[in-house]
């Protein structure tokens, strides 16, 4: 989740982005992803130029969260 609100805040975040940086496989991802949605942090969102593409976006809930992750991040 912390990767997805830190990196949607300068691009659209897709699976492939977090298979690519973490080195993990589409079926792990995959299951991460649906837990996260499940517990309301995120939405996927089809794109309109692929309708193959579901853009990862943060909800509310995880918006609220924001500013924790960005203040820890900029400690580090």
């Amino acid at each position: 989740l912390k990767f997805i609100l830190l990196e949607s805040a300068h691009k659209p975040i897709f699976q492939r982005d977090i298979e690519e940086a973490f080195q993990i496989r589409r079926s792990t991802v995959t299951g991460i992803i649906k837990l996260i949605e499940q517990k309301g942090y995120i939405t996927r969102t089809s794109v309109k130029s692929d309708a193959r593409l579901k853009q990862l976006v943060p909800t509310e809930k995880a918006e609220a969260l924001r500013p924790q992750y960005c203040r820890t991040y900029q400690k580090v």
